[in-house]
């Protein structure tokens, strides 16, 4: 019978609906926990002290901008946010019926000015005062949580741009004419990666400390007193947790394979690197230059799932965010010069091992008992260093694995906006692919036995993970007695 297997929607994601009072419990607290989060939200203060933001110093703590514009080399520097950056809740779904948050935010309109760079090969360097705009700004963020002790922890975070406006202007010596040098790109789709690519480095530190005022409001949050003080609810939700998660994670395995497999298949495993011009850092009164010309990434089918699942209803869909990492990319430049006597050349670098480099994000819909839709909503590479960045190589180092951090720094910067979106569109074509298989539909009605051995009523079962409540805490029930057992 079909109907008894389709554990991953039917029973797995309707288990708490079964069990009137925690089900009762576990929606108002979700609507609890956004409320805590949205009341207490300050638009200000906390932004204040993470971007130490005084009447004497507003310069960003970022890193330079390094872009390509046709031949021309542009550098973005020493900004400064002329103000004070606010960001305010626009939205807020708590579920704990999947340990789940949803927020959405919206930043004010701010300013940016600083120093702009610009320089090629066949063209003197040229400095010019830049204003930058930014306008309109939405994010939102989605994330997991776990239970420890008698508090939220977040397990995982995913965050994505709903909106924005960006707007690039110099003038001219003279300031008879302004200039809005991003105008001068025709291709529309690297414009809108650029943009997106420098709205990215200015308000990289806020989404991280909207990210991390989030989780201290999901700490200081008592999980029993949200639940009635019903501390089986508790366990209940770990283990319901831990069984939801369990009978989507075959289904993602197939899918990761399934996705490397196609790769490889279709021969999408290598992409084309962008020839590179740029100019290093002074050192020693040197301003050496450097040339990269045919380049390729390889290995693009090395994707691994990183951590848990994050699982999200929304109305009769399942929403599953899967964090995956590249093990290892390969980055080659057959051409490579660099015309400063301290530095030797170099052809292959090293990858940063291991990066947090990238999430799907794939809707699942139940149609009937036969049949479920799997649809990819989106893929997204985020902070994926391509060139590991050594700040104290060894002394006998001969540049075989490492170059000097400026330039790595600097090559990442232009491959992250060439490159990036170039990867993005390749995967997202093939996971669209790999999910029309039967198969995977096959694997989320028909899951393989998600069961870990323990066939009692989660209501029944004693607490585990309790050692980091508070010592002073009075035990409430027989459960609690029992701590770190189940």
């Amino acid at each position: 019978d079909v109907s008894d297997t389709t554990e991953c929607i039917d029973s797995n994601m309707n288990y708490i609906k079964n069990h009137d009072k925690l089900a009762a419990a576990a929606e108002s607290s979700g609507k609890v926990l956004v409320k805590r989060i949205t009341q207490s939200w300050q638009e200000d203060l906390w932004l204040r002290k993470k971007w130490n933001f005084t009447e004497d110093s507003k310069e960003l703590y970022m890193k330079e901008i390094c872009f390509m514009i046709g031949d021309d080399q542009i550098e973005l520097l020493h900004p400064v946010m002329e103000e004070e950056p606010k960001c305010k809740v626009t939205f807020g779904q708590g579920n704990l019926q999947t340990l789940s948050l949803v927020l959405k935010f919206k930043l004010n309109n701010m300013k940016v000015t600083g120093t702009m760079r610009s320089y090629s090969s066949s063209k003197p360097c040229k400095s010019f005062p830049y204003e930058l705009f930014l306008k309109d700004v939405e994010f939102e963020i989605v994330a997991g949580l776990i239970i420890r002790g008698d508090s939220f922890c977040i397990e995982n975070y995913s965050n994505n741009y709903l909106n924005f406006n960006l707007s690039l202007s110099y003038k001219t010596k003279d300031e008879s004419k302004e200039i809005f040098p991003l105008d001068k790109i025709q291709d529309s789709d690297l414009r809108k990666s650029i943009e997106k690519y420098i709205l990215d480095k200015l308000t990289k530190d806020i989404v991280l400390a909207v990210e991390d005022r989030v989780g201290e409001e999901c700490v200081d949050t008592s999980v029993s007193s949200m639940l009635d003080n019903e501390y089986s609810y508790r366990n209940k939700l770990r283990l319901h947790k831990k069984k939801m998660t369990s009978a989507f994670q075959k289904l993602v395995v197939e899918i990761v394979g399934m996705l490397n497999h196609q790769l490889e298949d279709k021969k999408l495993n290598e992409i084309t690197l962008p020839n590179l011009y740029g100019k290093l850092l002074e050192k020693d009164n040197q301003r050496g230059t450097f040339t990269a010309s045919d380049g390729y990434l390889k290995n693009l089918a090395s994707l691994q799932q990183l951590g848990d699942i994050t699982v999200h209803q929304d109305g009769e869909d399942i929403i599953i965010f899967v964090f995956l990492y590249f093990s290892y990319l390969d980055i080659v430049y057959k051409n490579l010069s660099i015309n400063r006597k301290d530095l030797e050349n170099t052809k292959s670098f090293e990858t940063p091992e291991n990066s947090n480099s990238s999430y799907m994000k794939i809707k699942i819909r139940k149609v009937n008992d036969e049949r479920i839709n799997l649809t990819l909503l989106d893929y997204k590479v985020d902070d994926l260093g391509y060139i590991e960045v050594i700040w104290d190589a060894p002394e006998n180092d001969t540049f075989k694995k490492y170059i000097e951090p400026e330039l790595a720094m600097w090559l990442n910067y232009a491959l992250e906006y060439q490159v990036t979106p170039i990867i993005e569109e390749k995967i997202k074509n093939c996971l669209a692919e790999v999910l029309k298989n039967e198969k995977l539909s096959q694997l989320v009605l028909h899951p393989q036995d998600t069961d870990d051995g323990n066939d009692s009523d989660p209501l029944n079962e004693v607490e585990e993970d309790d050692e980091e409540m508070d010592d002073g805490q009075e035990v409430q029930s027989k459960e609690e007695k029992d701590d770190d057992e189940i």
